[in-house]
């Protein structure tokens, strides 16, 4: 139909003052392969979080990957 659509993202450092409502707002988590990263967060355990928000980690080519990120449901 030709109609263009837009959405706004959010981008944040922190989620120590997140409320319920933020935490419903989010869609995807960088990571950078340690678990304790996500203490705290009210996403459920890292396997669930990453099969209901999109997961991100970024390497360069010839880095050894965490042990972690390779059984995420992350993007690298």
């Amino acid at each position: 139909d030709g109609t263009k659509h837009s959405c706004v993202y959010e981008v944040v450092d922190t989620t120590r003052h997140f409320t319920s409502a933020h935490w419903r707002r989010v869609v995807a988590v960088f990571t950078f392969g340690k678990e304790w990263q996500f203490k705290g967060w009210n996403l459920g355990d890292t396997v669930t979080m990453f099969h209901r928000v999109c997961g991100f980690y970024l390497a360069f080519r010839d880095e050894t990957l965490p042990p972690a990120v390779t059984t995420w449901n992350v993007t690298v």
